[in-house]
């Protein structure tokens, strides 16, 4: 009751061999062996294998596993650096995401249930905590949830995105901050846009300290005695 596997029943030597494999559903193919060695690599998006030339008997396995969607998350974005955490909703029973029955697996390797995920089985959600997702590359990504509440297991399965972060995201922030600060027009400048930033940066404080001094000027100005 998992699925299918068709082929023809003979096959003449040296001749062609497509396999169809036809998951149930809420299933997914899990595996596939050909004469004892994984060809899951193989298969074609419609979970089908060809094989050429064929000279041999074949035996072929299919393992079968259950499928659960992601209902949200899938798709998302982790800025390195941005402290924001991933979390994936998925549609399985609140009653499977007991300790021992699930498995985080982030490009096939396991993740730390106890420092680096938090699962919520009331809200069926599993959380990638910010501080893992920054130890990973920018670049796509691909999370799976495994249950084993159910024979055969069931896995749920997303992808996400890392990205950098934007220095100019960071200039931006400190403008922000010192927006009060006017900057002195200094006209037109031959500067190359590498050092346009420090150019600006030396407008800034040059304007700060002639105003300082302005100020004091001032200042001494008005405690000078009138008269000798």
């Amino acid at each position: 009751g998992h699925g299918e596997i068709s082929t023809p029943a003979y096959v003449d030597a040296g001749g062609d061999l497509h396999v169809d494999i036809i998951p149930a559903d809420g299933f997914k193919v899990s595996w596939v062996d050909y004469n004892r060695q994984d060809v899951t690599h193989l298969l074609n998006d419609d979970n089908s294998l060809d094989f050429a030339p064929i000279n041999e008997d074949v035996e072929i396995v299919v393992s079968f596993i259950h499928s659960y969607q992601v209902t949200q998350g899938n798709g998302g974005t982790h800025t390195i650096g941005d402290n924001n955490d991933l979390s994936f909703v998925v549609d399985k029973d609140p009653n499977s995401y007991t300790d021992g029955d699930v498995l985080v697996v982030v490009d096939e390797n396991y993740v730390d249930l106890r420092t680096d995920t938090v699962v919520k089985p009331e809200t069926q959600t599993t959380t990638l905590l910010s501080h893992y997702l920054d130890t990973l590359e920018p670049g796509e990504h691909k999370f799976e949830l495994y249950f084993f509440d159910t024979d055969p297991l069931g896995v749920a399965e997303a992808t996400f995105m890392i990205v950098e972060a934007n220095p100019e995201d960071d200039v931006e922030d400190i403008v922000e901050d010192n927006e009060a600060i006017v900057v002195p027009n200094t006209g037109d400048s031959s500067s190359s846009a590498d050092g346009a930033g420090i150019t600006s940066l030396a407008s800034v404080i040059g304007g700060i300290v002639i105003a300082m001094l302005i100020v004091a000027v001032r200042l001494i100005s008005k405690k000078e005695p009138e008269n000798e």
